[in-house]
């Protein structure tokens, strides 16, 4: 079940731009950045935690100080974690729609899974909150001395970070499409999710540990794609300051002038959007695709009513790539 799911998602996500779109192409790119902003470790949640819990924020430096005070810093990060975790948590039903219907109508499906996303964004903001809570309350329970304070808050964030990311993958990749199908709130969906779990509790924790497995290895892929993105973007910048005969004694007076730092300023700002957007279309689309669709084949092999993909055909997906550009 764990490994035909597998295979179908793979297939999907590769016949998912058949015939070739580029409008396609780069709305899905699109949601699946929308979709990276959720509200986990690595993302939206970090940085809430930098806002809140830095340290930073109630004693600014003076240079950070002098542009922005600690207020305006704390309603910043405010106003951008709940705005990302909002959006992420609509583009996750969108992402579903858009698997279904292989039509990236972003828009449309957008607007009429509002509701949803905003269910699933309050439960992922008090999933939040319990997170941040649990461990600072274990930190201060079982720590007597400064020190073991932090190594019990260290212990309990391991262990509640855990089981958080348990629970945030299950609604993600189960209680959302079973909200779907069924029309229905989180609530009624975590109830359906507990009688699949309560009759095939093997089934799920194989999941769950293919899934982790799957995530560990595409995490490895994904740091060493970055690398070589990075790498092929900073190897032109490398060339050039190189032909131009920019020594460190060169960079020093580049940025002794104003003009010099707007134009290293620029280059930097360019340089990390044309690394940021070919990962996002190069490696986070296809690792979030199929996913996504690999969820959904396994929701469906456990049980026949929420089945919301057709099986791919797996040997118009195996054709040659070359293919994909000519069936336009």
């Amino acid at each position: 079940m764990i490994l035909r799911s597998m295979f179908h998602a793979a297939m999907k996500t590769r016949l998912f731009f058949r015939p070739f779109s580029f409008r396609k192409y780069i709305v899905a790119a699109v949601i699946t950045a929308f979709v990276g902003l959720r509200a986990g470790y690595g993302s939206v949640t970090n940085l809430g935690a930098v806002v809140f819990f830095d340290g930073e924020v109630s004693a600014p430096s003076p240079a950070v100080g002098a542009v922005i005070d600690s207020l305006d810093l704390l309603v910043l990060g405010v106003v951008v974690a709940v705005v990302g975790t909002f959006v992420s948590a609509v583009a996750e039903f969108v992402l579903i729609d858009v698997l279904r219907s292989d039509e990236p109508r972003l828009r449309e499906y957008a607007g009429e899974r509002i509701d949803e996303g905003g269910q699933l964004f309050l439960f992922r903001a008090a999933a939040t909150v319990v997170f941040f809570a649990s461990t600072a309350a274990a930190g201060v329970v079982f720590g007597r001395a400064p020190e073991s304070v932090v190594v019990a808050a260290v212990v309990a964030a391991l262990l509640f970070g855990v089981a958080v990311s348990l629970v945030n993958g299950f609604v993600t990749d189960f209680v959302a499409p079973i909200m779907v199908v069924r029309g229905c709130s989180l609530v009624h969906g975590f109830g359906v999710l507990r009688s699949l779990l309560v009759e095939k509790p093997s089934v799920f924790a194989g999941y769950a540990v293919a899934r982790v497995a799957a995530n560990v290895l595409v995490g490895f892929g994904a740091t060493v794609a970055a690398a070589l993105v990075a790498g092929f973007f900073a190897l032109p910048l490398a060339v050039l300051s190189y032909a131009l005969g920019l020594t460190a004694e060169g960079f020093d007076a580049l940025l002794a002038s104003t003009a010099g730092v707007v134009l290293l300023g620029v280059v930097v700002v360019v340089y990390l959007a044309l690394v940021l957007a070919s990962l996002a279309v190069l490696v986070q689309l296809p690792v979030r695709l199929f996913f996504r669709a690999w969820s959904l084949y396994f929701l469906g092999e456990v049980d026949d009513e929420f089945v919301l993909l057709d099986e791919p055909d797996s040997e118009e997906a195996l054709e040659p790539l070359s293919t994909y550009t000519s069936k336009t």
